[in-house]
């Protein structure tokens, strides 16, 4: 939201962003556990995702009332997926990811544990299933002030297609016709 439409819009926002590519914010980590409905973790397969991810995670875990509130209203997002490898990269970020997940906010279950929280590891709609955003040379530098045309450029939606998709698919579930 705009700051101007913050002021004026009452409840918290449906859906929160936290990028983690330059490592983890306190204030944006405590702002998701208050604020939305939501929230699209950001980041690029390097240790500095992981690490800054894990500590997130490890401090919610000490409240496990608040973990199992947020594991359910997370989701994953690849930035930056280098478009040459990326069946590769998803699939490698996906493995961390879940990993990551299943050691701080997944439950521990067996396969019969009907009621516990672990979706599989190729479960799309879990948590750990990033949505991709592409790379894409053209998108360096792309000058988004100079007007909305920039949004028609094909390289454009070619790079956020699928993420764009999923997040309708996560905001709005089955509200969509």
């Amino acid at each position: 939201y705009c700051a101007d439409e913050v002021g004026r819009r009452s409840g918290p926002p449906d859906v929160g962003l936290l990028d983690s590519r330059a490592g983890m914010h306190g204030i944006a980590a405590a702002a998701i556990t208050q604020l939305s409905g939501t929230s699209f973790l950001f980041g690029v397969d390097n240790n500095q995702t992981w690490a800054g991810y894990a500590e997130l995670f490890r401090q919610w875990r000490l409240d496990p009332e608040l973990s199992r509130t947020l594991r359910e209203r997370l989701k994953m997002v690849a930035a930056m997926v280098p478009a040459a490898q990326e069946t590769e990269y998803l699939i490698r970020f996906r493995d961390k990811a879940q990993l990551l997940f299943s050691e701080y906010l997944y439950d521990d279950a067996d396969a019969g544990d009907i009621g516990a929280f672990n979706p599989p590891l190729s479960d799309e709609a879990a948590p750990h299933s990033p949505l991709p955003i592409l790379f894409g040379v053209d998108l360096v530098g792309l000058d988004v002030s100079a007007g909305a045309e920039w949004l028609d450029q094909e390289f454009v939606g070619a790079a956020y297609a699928r993420f764009v998709s999923g997040c309708v698919d996560v905001i709005l579930g089955d509200e969509v016709v």
